[in-house]
């Protein structure tokens, strides 16, 4: 993914900054909507400073209202990248810290499914419509992959035959999370 046009003071900036976490490996496709959304902030501001100021991230965190913690939280820690790395050349750059703002709290619960449930779960995905189809056998078999492997979803759907090696009885996941390829 190309990194959007930046055209505030800061662009050179945020340009140096997703070319780095681009070659560090990142996927920052959250991370550069806020910087975008930043730039945008910055550019309707006629931002002339080349470092953010502890009152122009505040606006910026103000200026969207209503969003939920874990937004706010999302746009805290992209300000936090932001300001560390222009800091390296401009020290007097705003760097916010971890618990300024509020503070987001997770309600995710992880859940291990029982082997009871898990073969309830894959009976039902046998009996998805339209009968006779390719859906059921292929939702069954995803599921029945991904409790025995343990392979997060992207990597199961990104499989091909040739990753499939059953001499061995191993996967090869490929280009997976930051490159990197792995034998399951």
């Amino acid at each position: 993914m190309m990194p959007p046009r930046f055209s505030s003071v800061l662009a050179p900036a945020l340009r140096a900054l997703a070319k780095t976490r681009r070659a560090l490996g990142y996927q920052d496709r959250g991370v550069l909507g806020y910087l975008a959304h930043f730039d945008r902030f910055l550019t309707a501001r006629q931002w002339s400073l080349p470092y953010p100021t502890r009152e122009v991230v505040e606006d910026w965190m103000a200026a969207t209202p209503g969003v939920q913690a874990s937004c706010r939280a999302q746009r805290l820690q992209v300000m936090r990248l932001l300001g560390r790395f222009i800091a390296e050349t401009h020290p007097e750059s705003y760097v916010p810290g971890p618990t300024w703002g509020a503070r987001h709290k997770s309600h995710f619960r992880p859940y291990i499914y029982t082997r009871v449930e898990i073969r309830r779960l894959l009976a039902e995905a046998r009996h998805l419509p339209p009968t006779g189809s390719l859906r059921p056998h292929t939702h069954a078999t995803l599921l029945g992959l991904l409790y025995c492997t343990g392979l997060r979803s992207s990597e199961a759907l990104a499989l091909q035959l040739g990753d499939v090696d059953l001499q061995a009885d191993a996967l090869c996941v490929r280009e997976s999370k930051f490159h990197k390829s792995r034998l399951v």
